[in-house]
């Protein structure tokens, strides 16, 4: 292989690695909504309750079949701005 196809092949690599990388990308409700209730200890039935919703509404938003109300939205920063203990 010449040294000008090893470098366009290279180039080639970099930029399929660089537009698979998904670091830089924002993160899904569903994402945050995993992330910060794992990081209260809360288990869904429990951050149901701190919200004021049905177990089936917090399921729904973990599994993006449907995102909450702006209402609802306020209820779960509150109920995962605070810690289980």
């Amino acid at each position: 292989m010449c040294a000008r196809h090893a470098t366009l092949q290279g180039l080639r690599v970099g930029a399929l690695a660089e537009m698979m990388d998904t670091s830089h990308a924002p993160e899904s409700f569903r994402g945050l909504l995993l992330r910060h209730r794992g990081r209260t200890g809360l288990i869904q039935r429990d951050l149901a309750a701190r919200v004021g919703v049905s177990l089936r509404s917090v399921q729904d938003w973990e599994a993006s079949v449907t995102l909450p109300t702006a209402e609802r939205l306020r209820g779960l920063i509150r109920g995962c701005s605070r810690r289980v203990g």
